[in-house]
């Protein structure tokens, strides 16, 4: 993995106010285009993007600091 974790590639289910489907949208798009459409009823759902950016920013990170750590563990 390295230092270049990121969960721009993992899909995610939005679920759409409109008519209650999911939306599968990876967490890549989602962060480029906070705007998705239900391809069931065609209605647009604005995303919180900025939170969603800190919670996504947040576990990165923590990953990234337990790579490191179990990194550590195995040097002698």
């Amino acid at each position: 993995m390295g230092d270049s974790f990121s969960l721009d590639n993992e899909k995610i289910q939005v679920p759409c106010p409109n008519c209650s489907k999911g939306i599968e949208v990876t967490i890549g798009q989602a962060k480029r285009n906070p705007s998705v459409q239900c391809r069931s009823c065609r209605q647009t759902v604005k995303l919180d993007a900025t939170q969603m950016k800190k919670q996504i920013d947040a576990v990165e990170k923590s990953v990234r600091d337990l790579q490191r750590q179990l990194g550590n563990m195995f040097k002698k």
